[in-house]
């Protein structure tokens, strides 16, 4: 159990930070790479939870002033991102959450915009020779070992059904023969591909920025070989 001033860090706190921090490794790195750095994830997620509540509760101390166009701002970016008010709330429902509870978040969230702003008004620049250095000095934080990112076609087939195997790999190689001749893959895939996977969509099929990424040690077959 964590606690700063006498308050509790609830686990929930932590574990919103650790998806955030998930997210963008996952965007940088492989699945197996993300997977060996769970452990200092959670460590730099219970961190940032710590340093984000010391944020609020100073935040709410100074009572920085907020506006009601701050919060209508912040209130249509949310908007935008969820394709619509009416979609926001239905978000919102399915969350157990309402419109007036978020605009209470989103004027914490202003207050410690405000905060940070007002700490670092007057901060010079780095200078490239700060950033140069800096870099140096944390080079193995940069560095990424080679990675490819898959995208795949899914044809399924009884393995013991030899018919049904020759009636997968003859799609197959019409499905390649498109793509060869210029066909898009999402489309493709998007039409034929028969991914299990849980959650697929055709966008994670058709290889776009969903599509997992694989260091070089991971093991990796022929998107040809799902008939065999």
């Amino acid at each position: 159990m964590i606690r700063v001033n006498g308050d509790i860090i609830p686990d929930a706190a932590i574990q919103f930070e650790l998806r955030r921090l998930v997210r963008f490794y996952a965007a940088h790195m492989s699945s197996e790479e993300v997977r060996d750095q769970m452990p200092l994830l959670h460590e730099k997620a219970r961190d940032q939870a710590i340093g984000a509540k010391l944020l609020l509760t100073e935040a709410e101390r100074l009572d920085l002033p907020v506006t009601d166009e701050d919060i209508a701002r912040r209130l249509r970016g949310l908007i935008d991102e969820a394709g619509g008010e009416e979609e926001l709330g239905r978000k919102l429902m399915a969350q157990g959450a309402t419109i007036d509870a978020l605009k209470a978040s989103l004027a914490r969230g202003c207050r410690v915009d405000k905060l940070i702003e007002k700490a670092t008004q007057g901060a010079p620049e780095p200078t490239e020779a700060e950033i140069e250095q800096h870099f140096e000095e944390h080079a193995a934080e940069y560095r990424r070992p080679d990675r490819a990112q898959a995208r795949h076609i899914l044809i399924q087939a009884d393995p013991n059904d030899e018919a049904a195997k020759a009636t997968a790999r003859s799609r197959l190689e019409e499905i390649r023969e498109r793509i060869v001749e210029g066909g898009d893959f999402g489309e493709q895939a998007a039409a034929h591909s028969e991914c299990p996977a849980a959650g697929a969509t055709a966008e994670a099929s058709a290889g776009s920025a969903a599509a997992p990424w694989f260091g070089s040690s991971t093991t990796r077959s022929s998107p040809w070989r799902s008939a065999r």
